[in-house]
């Protein structure tokens, strides 16, 4: 994994690109009480961790059995909430970022509260752990319909 790792990062430097790469998390955070993972959860972590600039981590609490979830101080059902979990960037924050996920079709959604009693969720691009906030997504600026700059 070590190897692959550095290899990864070297042909991301060569071609000036970006390499979105998958790991496995290893038994550890089953051991955790939540099961919420965290960087020194990734199987080999010692290397992901020092190559990556950044490291997402996936949690939906639903899939363990946890009934409920504390989304922004205020605890909502688990169900169709998934957290990522920005455990590592080099160059910013962070945090958490909440959406809803939709099993049927397997896609990710902005999270927004359903109940208006309830406190609102973080504008857009803002960590709801962390007090720092992410610059707005542009996605339009300088990338040309094939993803060419």
């Amino acid at each position: 994994v070590a190897s692959i790792s550095r290899s990864l990062k070297a042909l991301a430097r060569e071609l000036g690109v970006t390499v979105i790469a998958l790991a496995q998390l290893s038994r550890r955070v089953e051991e955790t009480r939540d099961h919420r993972p965290k960087l020194s959860h990734l199987r080999e972590s010692g290397a992901i961790e020092q190559d990556a600039d950044v490291v997402l981590l996936l949690y939906r609490p639903e899939a363990h059995g946890i009934p409920t979830i504390n989304v922004n101080g205020v605890e909502v059902p688990s169900e169709g909430v998934a957290e990522l979990i920005v455990a590592k960037q080099r160059n910013g924050p962070t945090g958490s970022v909440y959406m809803t996920f939709d099993k049927k079709c397997i896609s990710f959604e902005p999270y927004e509260m359903e109940y208006a009693s309830q406190a609102p969720p973080p504008p857009p691009g803002e960590f709801i752990d962390d007090t720092q906030t992410l610059p707005p997504a542009d996605f339009d600026s300088g990338i040309d319909e094939f993803g060419g700059v």
